[in-house]
This record gives structure tokens, sequence and C-alpha cells, in this order.
């Protein structure tokens, strides 16, 4: 697990460790600097290596015999009194360095910053006010911190745009930003009017949130952690409603493992509502991806249209159907409030449609969901965007509700604009979590899932993922993660999460990300659940 801190988290673990541990300041910032200058020499060196062979092994490499020509632009607070304390530590590495000052005209800079000058100043360092941009190999952004809060503008919006042009007239100029990308809302990934595009970002500490979430992740580039001594700060103390956190593929390890002497009743019993006459693909995507992903015994309530499909590619789900032409009868609805009690979890609504024979078959399952874990997916939260008090219902009477909506169905569902979503995705989630008692799911290229007071961004996967069906499978995995054996149901909600992007991953390794279809995905989960028994 790692934590995601905002801007006024980090404020916290700054000064907690600068004025509570007595670590000063200027110590941090040498721990800062040097690994930001490791990183430049390391990258500098495979690319000079790769000239001796003939061979380029770095897309920052020049093809001529010089040492590396590096440009340090800098701002007049602490980001840009890391980027004079880098400039110092590649110069007495034998770099070409040339720092850039930005802000001259003010006398608004830092104790920091006019240290570090000074120290350059007397290296006899060649520090200037006008630099010809494409003529380094790379360029230290450190003009911005993650402290920004204002429109980036004037002489400072003016660096910034060369920067990024001097990268896209010349793609093998590597820009490494210092903390942060500037301009990067540290927040909300918001651009403040303008952002560098960084090739690599050498982040302190901790992730920053904005650096995750679009559009500053796209700003970001490689993102690498370094630790420069910050001391570990009580999570109370951090100074934020909620402390964002992340995992990866080793995290998978945390998944519940079998005892030795079960059953398939014992392993999670599943029921699936999904796949109306036309949409029979959702049914045994899900299906298929929750008996990968564990579960013991999965029911699948369809059109009796889908029953071939799904016995011809997952012979193992439980088919309960009814007639093709959606005509219920009242016996239909009794099998199933009685698979509904069965069930440990109920997922409703991938390719179910909207028909008055699915609004039927969605209405009995949030009925009689008594005490269950249920996911409510596509189909599902559409017809619920037009009737939510029946998703207050369920929630009173559900152990849980896991809700599953992309941006789309989110919109719906609030009666929020696409774009106001996009512009914060973690406050509109954590809303609707509140406002009904659920957890909700918000898919996008950066998932957000939150129960209102918890909040977990998803940062594993990639655009293959962009795929009809993938929803679908994903709401299998969770089907199998919560009959898992969490004890904490949120855990298993973003461990499925997490599995259902790491598999995106693998597929991606193995294929073209173009390629990538959403079967693809249910047949590397065995690759991924291999990482959880080790």
């Amino acid at each position: 697990m790692e934590y995601l801190l905002n801007s006024k988290q980090m404020k916290c673990v700054d000064e907690y460790s600068i004025n509570k541990i007595g670590i000063p300041s200027v110590v941090l910032m040498e721990r800062a600097a040097y690994t930001v200058s490791e990183l430049v020499k390391a990258r500098a060196f495979v690319a000079y290596a790769g000239c001796s062979t003939g061979e380029f092994t770095d897309s920052a490499a020049i093809n001529v015999w010089h040492a590396p020509k590096v440009l340090c632009v800098c701002g007049r607070g602490n980001n840009g009194a890391d980027g004079l304390a880098v400039a110092r530590h590649l110069i007495q590495a034998g770099c070409e360095v040339t720092v850039e000052c930005l802000g001259e005209d003010s006398s608004n800079c830092t104790e920091e910053y006019t240290i570090q000058r000074k120290i350059l100043e007397n290296m006899g360092a060649d520090i200037r006010e006008c630099v010809r941009y494409e003529e380094y190999d790379y360029i230290v952004d450190a003009v911005f911190g993650v402290g920004l809060s204002r429109e980036v503008t004037g002489e400072y919006a003016e660096a910034i745009d060369r920067i990024n042009k001097a990268k896209s007239d010349n793609n093998r100029i590597m820009v490494v930003a210092v903390d942060i990308a500037s301009g990067v809302n540290a927040t909300d990934g918001s651009v403040m009017g303008v952002a560098v595009k960084a090739d690599v970002t050498v982040t302190f500490g901790y992730k920053k949130l904005g650096m995750v979430l679009n559009p500053g992740a796209e700003c970001s580039g490689e993102i690498v952690v370094t630790d420069i001594g910050f001391v570990n700060v009580p999570e109370e103390q951090l100074g934020g409603e909620y402390v964002a956190y992340t995992y990866e593929l080793a995290d998978t390890a945390k998944v519940p493992r079998r005892a030795g002497c079960v059953n398939k009743g014992d392993c999670g019993k599943a029921l699936i509502v999904a796949g109306s006459k036309d949409m029979g693909g959702a049914v045994f995507m899900s299906a298929g991806a929750a008996y990968r992903s564990g579960a013991g015994l999965v029911k699948v309530h369809t059109s009796s249209n889908n029953r071939e499909l799904l016995l011809r590619y997952v012979p193992e789900a439980v088919p309960v159907t009814y007639d093709a032409d959606g005509i219920l009868a009242s016996c239909d609805m009794d099998i199933l409030k009685k698979e509904c009690q069965w069930a440990e979890c109920i997922v409703a609504g991938p390719g179910l449609s909207q028909t008055d024979t699915a609004k039927e078959l969605l209405l009995c399952v949030l009925h009689h969901c008594h005490n269950k874990n249920i996911v409510i997916d596509a189909d599902g939260l559409n017809m619920l965007s037009a009737d939510k008090e029946q998703l207050e219902r369920c929630c009173e009477i559900a152990k849980n509700v896991i809700i599953t909506p992309h941006i789309g169905e989110m919109s719906r569902l609030t009666d929020m604009s696409v774009a106001d979503i996009k512009k914060n995705p973690i406050e509109c989630a954590r809303a609707i979590a509140k406002k009904y008692g659920l957890i909700c799911v918000l898919k996008d290229a950066r998932t957000v899932v939150t129960d209102g007071d918890r909040v977990y961004i998803n940062t594993t996967g990639n655009s293959g993922m962009a795929t009809a069906g993938s929803g679908d499978v994903l709401t299998g995995v969770m089907a199998g993660m919560l009959t898992a054996g969490f004890t904490d149901v949120f855990d298993g909600v973003t461990m499925a999460v997490n599995i259902h992007a790491c598999a995106g991953d693998m597929c991606k390794a193995h294929m073209s990300s173009r390629s990538m279809k959403a079967w693809d995905l249910v047949e590397e989960l065995p690759q991924i659940y291999k990482f959880s028994e080790v």
C-alpha cells in the first residue's frame, strides 16, 4: 500500500519533520537534490554508454561526444532552492550546467533559496536570465513545488511554455521535474493555467495525489519516489479529512488464502443477474471472472437466449433462465427471491438492458438483498438514476451496497455534468457514498473507490482496458473478492479494482494495448492470483 498525499498533508509532513523532530530544512533539501542529481547522472550514464556501442538505450541519448548539458530552471521558492542544489551536485559530477533563475525582479525569495544561490555564486556557476532551452540534453524543472495554488502567469508561464516547446521540438531532451511538474496542482491534478510536461518526476517521501489524477498524471511522466529523510507522521496529524492510498501488484498478497479443508460451498456463493436477450456477452464475462477470482459457486439469472453461450464459455456456471421474450411468471420471481437468499454476494446490472422485464428483475433483487453484499453496475445504475428512492431502500436493507458507475453513469446518478465530475472525481464519489451510505467505485482512467471516509485511487491498469466488457469483468472479480473472506468489505472492493487493472497490465505486457479484449483480462487473472499465493 502506498499513501497519496495532497498539498496540505505534504506540508504537514514537512513541518513535522523540521519543527517537531528537528531535522534542518537544508538537510532535507540536500537529500532531495542529491536524489534528483543521481537520477540525471544515471540516465546520462546509460545514454553515453549507449553511444560508445553505437546503440541508443535511452530516449535522452545524444550522438555527440561531450559532457551532458543540463539546464536547471528555478523559481524563487524552496522548489527553486532544490533546483539550485541539484545544479551544484551535477557541476561537481562533471556535467555542463547552466542555471536560469526566474523572478529576478522579486525580493520574495525563501531563506533556503538565498543560501543555495550564494553557494552557486561562490562556485562561479553559470547563472543566467535568458537561455536557449533547445541546446540542452536535460532540463531540470524546479520552478514551482507542491504548494502552488494560483494560476501560472508572466515569465513563469513563458518559461514553462519554452520547456515544453524545447521538448516537443527535440525529443532527445529529457525533462526532469523536481518533486512535481511545475503548474500541476498537487491536490487535484488540475493544471494551473500551464504545466511542464515532464519525462520523469522525482518526488520526495510520498507520491502526491495530483500527480496520479489527470491531467496531472499526464504531465508527470515516470514517477520516482525517493526517501529524503522525512519521518513517519501519525495519520491523524496529516491535516486532511482523508488520506488517499493505492495498491500495486505486490499487494495482491493480501488476498485471504483458502484453508486446506474447504469445499465449493465454503468458497463463496455468487448470484449474477445479468444479460438480456441481446446482451449475452456480459453474462459470461462476469461469471467467468467470478470463477477465476475464486468464487465456489456462481448462479447466473439471465434470459434463456444466453444459456447456450454461458455453458459454452463458462460450463461451471449454474444458469437459471427466464423466457427469452421477457414475459416473467410469478414462479420466475419466486426463484429469483430464493436465489437472493442463497447468495452471499449479488451482482445486478451487466447487460441487463432497461426494459420493463429488466426493471422487474432489478426491483426484485433490490427488495430481497437483506444482509447481502450487492454490486450494482451498468444498466442497474441507469435504471436507478430514474428511481433513486430504490437505491435508498436497498442501502437500508443490504449488508453492503457497492455501485460501479463510469463517468457517464455517475452523471446520470448525480445530475452533475461529466466535466464537473472529471474536475473533482474524489469529492463527487465521496458525496454519493456519504449520501446513501454505500461504497462508490467511480471508474475512469484513475478509478476512485470510497465509502465517504476512506479513499483509494487505482494507479494500475492502462488504456487497453477501455474496451467493451471490461466493466463486466470487474464485477465478476468483485464478486470473487467479496466472497474471498476479507474481514472488511472495503478492502475486498479495492483489491478487486487493483487485480482487474493488474490483469490489464499483464495483457499489455504480451500484446498491444490496442488489441486487448475483455476476455483477455479473464484469462490473465490466474497469473495475478499466483502472486497472492507466493
